[in-house]
């Protein structure tokens, strides 16, 4: 194998190792925002719950008053 041959390979070798990080890294960037997305759409969710279990309780407290 002739030294062009053999950086030749050695090039193609990087190029491929490059293309593989590159997509492991778009691959955890992907992941990372679609969890952030369903956290965030968690923390919308509690949220909501809370303020309906409040709207609930004060309801409660005024039928309670009526009683």
């Amino acid at each position: 194998m002739s030294q062009q041959q053999k950086e030749d390979s050695v090039l193609f070798s990087l190029r491929s190792l490059m293309t593989i990080e590159d997509e492991r890294v778009r691959q955890e960037d992907e992941a990372r925002r679609r969890s952030e997305e369903a956290k965030l759409k968690l923390q919308a969710q509690l949220q909501q719950s809370r303020r309906i279990d409040s709207v609930v309780r004060l309801a409660g407290g005024i039928a309670h008053d009526f009683n």
